[in-house]
C-alpha cells in the first residue's frame, strides 16, 4: 500500500458476540495452550466485572481470538487498561516475563561508571536501543480513531520541533525533522522518499500484513497519523503511531556504551518538557505498551559484537552459554533466525519487565565482558601451540554418509550431497572411501555449502575422478570430460584507451599448489612451515628478477609465522590486511574451518609483496599460493595478465616450485570452483550513461553474451558509486586464459560503444538500445547446443532442431534464428525466443509448435477456440461478495507491421499514427453501460502534439497506465522490442481510466479492462471484447490471427486468446493463517492460481488474494472467465462451510 494512499486497513473480522469470543477461546485452549489470551482467561474473574469491563477485556483479547498460533494473544487500548483489568493481566505479565506476580518496575537511568567496549579489546560497534511510549491522554493504538491519531501526530509535530532545537549530550543540537504520511499536511512525503526511508529502517512499512497488529485495529486508518521524526545526524528516530504511539531508537557505531542510553534519556526528557506530552506509566507495570511483552522499561538493546573464536562453528552456541548467566541472548549477525556472518554477532537483553533502564545496560556490558575474556583465553592457548580449529566431532564414514543423505533432502544445492553416490564409493578402497569422506566434510558439516568439497592431496580429482567430474561439470556449467586448455598468449594489445577509457585498475590473480604438499586441508603444521620456507627462497630468487616493463620485482616476504626472522608484529600485520595485501585469520570462514584450511594459524602463513606493490601472492591460504597482481592506473588490459604469467614462471624456476597440474582438470586448488585456469580477472570502467540509474542492468545485458558480470563499484551486492563498475568473467574451467582476456576486453569494448550512442542520441533526442554483438547463424547455433546442457529449461535451446533448420531456406533460416536471439543471449531464459513477423508461427511451425505445445502443456495441433459469449451472468454478489476489482487484459498485433522486435523505428512511428486515429475513433463510440468511451492517447514520441512531459509520464505510471522504458530486461532488449525508445510509444486511456491501451510495448498494443469495484465478472469482459471490436472498425487495424494459434503476441507464452484475467477477493477463512494454500488447492481443477494481495510472490494482507486463470492458449474466453466464476463459488461456498462450523 502506498503511504499517500487513503483506503483506511482494519481487520477484516467478524466482531464476534462476547459469549462467541469466549466459547472461542476455550476451544483455542485445548488446541493452542500457548496462546496466553486463552490460558489466562477466567470465567470467573470475567463474571465479577462489570458490562463495562467486559467488553473492554475482550477488545483486548481480540487479536487472540482470531490467531489462534498468538503467544500473547492481547493488547492494552486504553492506557488504564492493565490498572483496570489487573485481575487477567498480572498473571499473564508474570508469566510472560518469568517474574513473580506483584514485582513492580523499577526506573533507573544512572548509566555510571563508563561502560567501555575499547577497554575489552573492541573497537567502535554497532549499539541500538528503543523503548515504546505512549501519550497519557490518548487511547492506544488499537483504540484510537482516525481523528485521534492525526491529532496525536499534530501533538507530536510541535513536540519535535522543540526537539530540534535541543542540544544533545555531546553538544550538537538534534536537529532534523519529521516525515509524514498523512495526505495533506506540508511535511508529508512522496512515494519514493518513503522507500528511501524504509531501506534506511527509518521508517516503518504498512501493518496490515501483520495479522495480530490487524485483528487487534493497530493498523487501522492507514497512512494517517503516521510518520517518523529523525535527527539531523540520523541516530535518533521516532515513529508515529506504529504498534505504540512512539518508538523511540538510538542507533550509533560508539566504543561506549553509555553513550546510546544517555542519548535515549535525554531524548525521553526533553519530549515530556513539551505541553501534551506526558508519557502513560502505571505504578505496578512501568511505562503502559500496547503488548504486554514491552512493558516495564519497554526497551529493547543491542550491540554488534565480533567473536571470531567463540563463533569459529558458525554457531552462537559458545556464546549464549556465557551470555545466559547474564539474561542475554545472542542471535545471528541479522538478528533473530539470521546466521552468523563474519563471526558477528547481536548480543540482547532478553529482560524488559521488572529490571531497570541501568540494569539493562550493565548487563549488557558485562555479557559482552565475559564473552570477550573468553576469545582471549582461547587465543592464549593458540599461542601456547594449539590449533585454532573447528571443534567438530569427526563423524565415522557411515554416519558422515548418513548425514548427507539427509542433507540431500533438505539442501538439494550442497553438491557434497548431491553427488554422493554410494555405489561409486562402495567401489573404492578403504583407503579411497576415507580419502573421499575426507574431501567431504566442509559440506557434510556445513548444510547450506554450494560446492561442499575441499580436495585435500594434490591427487584427489584424478583418483577420486568418479565423485569430483560430475560435479565438475555441473558446477562449471560444461559437459564432463571437456577439458582444460592452457594459452598465456595475450596479443594483440587490448588498448582501453582506443576505447575512450583513461587508465583504470585492473586485477588478476590465480590459486596455484604446490606438488610435492599435501593440499591446505591436509597439511601439518610442520609442512605448512616446510612449504613457507621453500616459497621464501623463491620470493628471494624472484626479488631479483625483472618484471615486462624491465623493473626488478624486489620486495620482500611478510610472515605470520612466530620466530621467523621475516615475521611481523600486529601493527605490521593490521597495515597490510589495510592494504589488501595480506589476509584475516580464516578461522570466521566454517567452510575452511570445517575442512581443515584455516588450521595452525598463524604457522606458514604470510605474504610476498613486490616493490611496486602490484604483485602480491599470499601463502598457505585456501590455497598453497595466492598469486595477485594490480595494476591501479593502465590502458593496457594485457599488463597485468603478462605480468602475471612472467611471475608464475619465474617461480616455477626455483627449485621444489612445481605447480599441480591435471591432464583433465588444469591447475589443482583446494575447491573445485576455482579448477581450471585458477583465475579471476577484474577491471574497473566507468560507464556514466549505462549506469545513470545507479544500477549494472544495462551494462550486465551488453556483458552478458561475453560471459562477463557487472557488480558494483565495491564488488558483489555492492552499489555503484561514481558511475564505477567491476567488470570480470565468470568462467574459469574450460576456457583459457588469454581467452579470458579477450572477452574481458571485448565486453568493455561493447559497452564503451553503446556509452557512445547513447550519447549521440541524447544530442539528437533519440533513446538507445543495447548493442549485442550480432552472432552468425552457425555461432549462434553453437552457443545454443552449449546452452542446452547447462540450462536445458531454455525452450529456444530445447527445441532448436538442426535437421528442421537445415531443411529451411536461407531466409527462413535467417528468420528463425532472428526469432531465438533472446534465448541466445539469455541462457536462463525460459522460453527463450519472440516471434519477429506476423507470420512467423506458421511459416516456422515446425519450430514453433512443439515449443508453444510444451510451454501451454497442451497437445500438438490443439488448436485454438474463440469465444466471447459471457452469458449468464456471473454474479459475485450472488455468493455473498460484496464490489470487487477485476482486471482482464489482451496482447494484440497488427497484421499490417511487424511485430515490435522487428520494426523499424519509422513503422514504430506510423503504427502509433494508425492507432491514434483509432483511439479518436474510438473516443466517440459508448461503453457497453452507455457512456462514452471518452479520453486521450498520451504519446511518449518527442514533437507529437499529444505528447507528454516527463511529470505526467511518471503520474501514469504511478496509476498503472502507463509503461517503464523497457531497456532495463535484458529479454526485451536483446529481442529488439525495446529499440527506438521512447519513439512510437505512448497509452490510450478512457475518460473513467477503466480502459487502457499501450502502444508498443512487448506486442503492439496491450488492451486492459480495470473495474476497481464491480459485482460482475462479466462487466470487464464484455468490455474488453466491446473494445476491441471497436478497434477493428478503423480502417487499417486488424489484428493477426493465426488460424491454428490464434491471436498472435510477440512471446508464444501470450499467444491463444492473449488473455491474462484477475479477481481481489477476501477469503478471511480460508487465508486465516495469511497463507494462500488452502484456496490453491479448491481453485487448482478450475485451472487456477491464487497469489498473494499483491500478485504472485506477494503476502495475503487482509485476507485479500488474487485469483486468475492460469491458462491462455487452447482455451476460449468464455471458458476463462466461467472457469475463474466457478472457482470464486467454490471458494465462497467452502468460506460458507468453514464459518457454519465455528
Amino acid at each position: 500500500m502506498s503511504p499517500t494512499s487513503a483506503a483506511a486497513s482494519k481487520a477484516p473480522v467478524e466482531i464476534l458476540s462476547n459469549d462467541k469470543a469466549i466459547a472461542q477461546l476455550k476451544d483455542i485452549l485445548k488446541t493452542n495452550p500457548g496462546n496466553r489470551a486463552a490460558k489466562f482467561f477466567n470465567q470467573e474473574y470475567y463474571d465479577s466485572l462489570t458490562p463495562e469491563l467486559q467488553d473492554r477485556l475482550m477488545r483486548c483479547l481480540r487479536s487472540g481470538t482470531y490467531n489462534a498460533d498468538s503467544g500473547v494473544g492481547c493488547y492494552a487500548m486504553q492506557p488504564e487498561d492493565y490498572d483496570d483489568l489487573r485481575g487477567f493481566f498480572a498473571p499473564l505479565i508474570a508469566d510472560y516475563h518469568g517474574v513473580p506476580e506483584g514485582s513492580g518496575q523499577p526506573t533507573d537511568w544512572e548509566t555510571a561508571p563508563k561502560m567501555d567496549l575499547a577497554a575489552l579489546g573492541l573497537g567502535p560497534s554497532s549499539s541500538r536501543v528503543r523503548v515504546g511510549r505512549n501519550l497519557a491522554a490518548f487511547p492506544l493504538p488499537g483504540a484510537i480513531t482516525k481523528e485521534q491519531r492525526m491529532e496525536m501526530e499534530q501533538v507530536m509535530s510541535v513536540a519535535y520541533a522543540a526537539l530540534a532545537k535541543l542540544d544533545m549530550p555531546n553538544g550538537k543540537a538534534f536537529g532534523g525533522r519529521y516525515y509524514s504520511l498523512t495526505p495533506g499536511r506540508p511535511d508529508s512525503i512522496s512515494d519514493e522518499e518513503y522507500k528511501g526511508l524504509i531501506k534506511e529502517h527509518l521508517m516503518f512499512k504498512d501493518m496490515a500484513a501483520d495479522t495480530y497488529l490487524n485483528t487487534a485495529g493497530i493498523s487501522g486508518d492507514w497512512p494517517y497519523g503516521r510518520g517518523t521524526y529523525i535527527s539531523d545526524d540520523r541516530r535518533v528516530s521516532i515513529w508515529c503511531n506504529e504498534e505504540d504511539h512512539l518508538r523511540v531508537t538510538v542507533l550509533m557505531n560508539t566504543t561506549t556504551l553509555n553513550e546510546p542510553f544517555d542519548l535515549l534519556g535525554a531524548t525521553l526528557k526533553a519530549l515530556e518538557t513539551v505541553e501534551g506530552v506526558v508519557f502513560k506509566k502505571s505504578s505496578e507495570f512501568g511505562y503502559v505498551t500496547s503488548c504486554p511483552s514491552n512493558l516495564g522499561t519497554g526497551m529493547r538493546a543491542s550491540v554488534m559484537v565480533c567473536l571470531p573464536l567463540l563463533t569459529a562453528d558458525a554457531s552462537t552456541d559458545k556464546a549464549s552459554a556465557i551470555a545466559k548467566p547474564f539474561g542475554l541472548s545472542v542471535r545471528g549477525s541479522g538478528g533473530e533466525h539470521t546466521p552468523v556472518v563474519n563471526n558477528m554477532v547481536d548480543i540482547s537483553p532478553s529482560a524488559r519487565f521488572g529490571i531497570s533502564e541501568s540494569e539493562i545496560l550493565k548487563r549488557l556490558f558485562g555479557g559482552v565482558e565475559a564473552m570477550m575474556k573468553e576469545e582471549q583465553k582461547i587465543a592464549a592457548a593458540a599461542l601456547t601451540g594449539h590449533a585454532a580449529v573447528s571443534a567438530v566431532e569427526i563423524l565415522s564414514n557411515d554416519k558422515a554418509i548418513a548425514l548427507l543423505k539427509d542433507i540431500l533432502k533438505t539442501n538439494p544445492g550442497n553438491r557434497a550431497a548431491k553427488f554422493f553416490n554410494q555405489e561409486y564409493y562402495d567401489s573404492l578402497t578403504p583407503e579411497l572411501q576415507d580419502r573421499l569422506m575426507r574431501c567431504l566434510r566442509s559440506g557434510t558439516y556445513n548444510a547450506d555449502s554450494g560446492v561442499g568439497c575441499y580436495a585435500m592431496q594434490p591427487e584427489d580429482y584424478d583418483d577420486l575422478r568418479g565423485f569430483f567430474a560430475p560435479l565438475i561439470a555441473d558446477y562449471h556449467g560444461v559437459p564432463e570430460g571437456s577439458g582444460q586448455p592452457t594459452d598465456w598468449e595475450t596479443a594483440p594489445k587490448m588498448d582501453l584507451a582506443a576505447l575512450g577509457l583513461g587508465p583504470s585498475s585492473s586485477r588478476v590473480r590465480v590459486g596455484r599448489n604446490l606438488a610435492a604438499f599435501p593440499l591446505p586441508g591436509a597439511m601439518t603444521k610442520e609442512q605448512r612451515m616446510e612449504m613457507e620456507q621453500v616459497m621464501s627462497v623463491a620470493y628471494a630468487a624472484l626479488a631479483k628478477l625483472d618484471m615486462p616493463n624491465g623493473k626488478a620485482f624486489g620486495g620482500r616476504y611478510y610472515s605470520l609465522t612466530p620466530g621467523r626472522p621475516d615475521s611481523i608484529d600486529d601493527k605490521e600485520y593490521a597495515a597490510l590486511i589495510k592494504e589488501h595485501l595480506m589476509f584475516k585469520d580464516m578461522a570466521a570462514d566454517t567452510y575452511l574451518n570445517t575442512a581443515g584450511i584455516s588450521g595452525d594459524w598463524p604457522h606458514g602463513r604470510g605474504t610476498y609483496i613486490s616493490d611496486d606493490r602490484r604483485v602480491s601472492i599470499w601463502c598457505n591460504e585456501e590455497d598453497h599460493l595466492r598469486v595477485t597482481v594490480l595494476c591501479p592506473a593502465t590502458t593496457s588490459l594485457n599488463e597485468p595478465f603478462d605480468l602475471l604469467g612472467a611471475t608464475l614462471k619465474a617461480l616455477e624456476t626455483v627449485e621444489g616450485v612445481v605447480f599441480k597440474k591435471s591432464s583433465e582438470f588444469g591447475y589443482v586448488t583446494s575447491c573445485p570452483s576455482n579448477l581450471g585456469t585458477g583465475m579471476r580477472a577484474s577491471v574497473m570502467v566507468c560507464l556514466p550513461l549505462l549506469t545513470a540509474d545507479a544500477s549494472t542492468d544495462k551494462a550486465s545485458a551488453i556483458a552478458k553474451p561475453f560471459g562477463l558480470s557487472v557488480r558494483g563499484s565495491g564488488g558483489e551486492h555492492t552499489p555503484v558509486v561514481n558511475n564505477m563498475v567491476d567488470i570480470s568473467p565468470s568462467a574459469r574451467f574450460g576456457i583459457s586464459e588469454s581467452e579470458i582476456l579477450k572477452r574481458l576486453f571485448g565486453g568493455v569494448e561493447a559497452m564503451m560503444k553503446e556509452e557512445q550512442k547513447i550519447a549521440a542520441a541524447a544530442l539528437t533526442g533519440h533513446a538507445a538500445v543495447s548493442a549485442v554483438e550480432i552472432l552468425s547463424n552457425d555461432k549462434a547455433i553453437a552457443l545454443l547446443k552449449d546452452i542446452l546442457k547447462t540450462n536445458p529449461g531454455n525452450r529456444a535451446a530445447k527445441f532448436f532442431n538442426q535437421e528442421y533448420y537445415d531443411s529451411l531456406t536461407p531466409e527462413l533460416q535467417d528468420r528463425l534464428m532472428r526469432c531465438l536471439r533472446s534465448g541466445t543471449y539469455n541462457a536462463d531464459s525460459g522460453v527463450g525466443c519472440y516471434a519477429m513477423q506476423p507470420e512467423d508461427y506458421d511459416d516456422l511451425r515446425g519450430f514453433f509448435a512443439p515449443l508453444i505445445a510444451d510451454y501451454h502443456g497442451v497437445p500438438e495441433g490443439s488448436g485454438q477456440p474463440t469465444d466471447w459469449e459471457t452469458a449468464p451472468k456471473m454474479d459475485l454478489a450472488a455468493l455473498g461478495l460484496g464490489p470487487s476489482s477485476s482486471r482482464v487484459r489482451v496482447g494484440r498485433n497488427l497484421a499490417a507491421f511487424p511485430l515490435p522486435g522487428a520494426m523499424t523505428k519509422e513503422q514504430r512511428m506510423e503504427m502509433e499514427q494508425v492507432m491514434s486515429v483509432a483511439y479518436a475513433a474510438l473516443a466517440k463510440l459508448d461503453m457497453p453501460n452507455s457512456k462514452a468511451f471518452g479520453g486521450r492517447y498520451y504519446s511518449l514520441t518527442p514533437g507529437r502534439p499529444d505528447s507528454i512531459d516527463d511529470k505526467e509520464y511518471a503520474a501514469l505510471i504511478k496509476e498503472h497506465l502507463m509503461f517503464k522504458d523497457m531497456a532495463a530486461d535484458t529479454y526485451l532488449n536483446t529481442a529488439g522490442i525495446s529499440g527506438d525508445w521512447p519513439h512510437g510509444r505512448g497509452t490510450y486511456i478512457s475518460d473513467d481510466r477503466r480502459v487502457s491501451i499501450w502502444c508498443n510495448e512487448e506486442d503492439h498494443l496491450r488492451v486492459t479492462v480495470l473495474c476497481p469495484a464491480t459485482t460482475s465478472l462479466n462487466e470487464p469482459f464484455d468490455l474488453l471484447g466491446a473494445t476491441l471490436k471497436a478497434l477493428e472498425t478503423v480502417e487499417g487495424v486488424v489484428f493477426k490471427k493465426s488460424s491454428e494459434f490464434g491471436y498472435v503476441t510477440s512471446c508464444p507464452s501470450n499467444l491463444g486468446t492473449g488473455m491474462r484475467a484477475s479477481v481481489m477477493v477476501c477469503l478471511p477463512l480460508l487465508t486465516a493463517d495469511a497463507s494462500t494454500d488452502k484456496a490453491s488447492a479448491i481453485a487448482k481443477p478450475f485451472g487456477l492460481s491464487v497469489r498473494g494481495s499483491g500478485g504472485e510472490h506477494t503476502p495475503v494482507v487482509n485476507n485479500m488474494v488474487d485469483i486468475s486463470p492460469s491458462a491462455r492458449f487452447g482455451i476460449s474466453e468464455s471458458e476463462i472467465l466461467k472457469r475463474l466464476f466457478g472457482g470464486v463459488e467454490a471458494m465462497m461456498k467452502e468460506e460458507k462451510k468453514i464459518g457454519a462450523t465455528k
